[in-house]
């Protein structure tokens, strides 16, 4: 077994203490070779979402994410996702959460190296949790995104990030 601890946005991927597996390895490489253009459609991927819900110029949402929330829950917090749709929703939410935790909460996208880690090799945004950026929450888009899209009607993305941010002040507390 060779050891690894982080994989670059390039892909690289440097030593460290975790043992991973060559499956693992191969897992890491595949995720750090796509991480690059994941993150640049991030914010395209965002405003194409809001222009598709809210029918309108999304600017001003772009510049308080927070605005978005209430018109999403109200046009599909009621309604059953279809199985054709879920895909769809699920990749726009996973982009809106994690531009969410990015532009509010200074977080960035890494993938998740961590080997026992349940998002292992996923695309997560780790948030800062102390002024020097020592210490970090990672959160997973994907789950996030899945807890929100997979729940029946009725379903409230706020009341789904409204517990997240109380986790990351929780976290930021002395």
């Amino acid at each position: 077994m060779v050891t690894y601890r982080h994989v670059a946005a390039d892909g690289t991927i440097t030593s460290g203490p975790a043992a991973l597996s060559p499956a693992q390895v191969e897992v890491l490489q595949r995720r750090g070779a796509a991480f690059a253009g994941f993150v640049a459609d991030a914010a395209p991927i965002v405003d194409d979402f809001m222009r598709s819900v809210l029918a309108v110029d999304p600017a001003p949402y772009l510049a308080d994410l927070d605005r978005f929330v209430e018109p999403l829950d109200q046009l599909v917090g009621d309604v059953e996702v279809a199985a054709a749709d879920r895909g769809w929703l699920f990749t726009r939410v996973v982009y809106f959460v994690g531009e969410y935790l990015v532009r509010r909460h200074r977080g960035s996208w890494q993938i998740d190296a961590a080997p026992g880690s349940p998002t292992f090799g996923h695309f997560v945004v780790h948030v800062p949790i102390d002024r020097d950026g020592l210490g970090l929450i990672s959160v997973s888009p994907g789950a996030v995104a899945g807890a929100y899209v997979d729940r029946p009607p009725p379903r409230r993305l706020r009341a789904i990030l409204q517990e997240l941010v109380a986790d990351i002040a929780a976290a930021r507390a002395p």
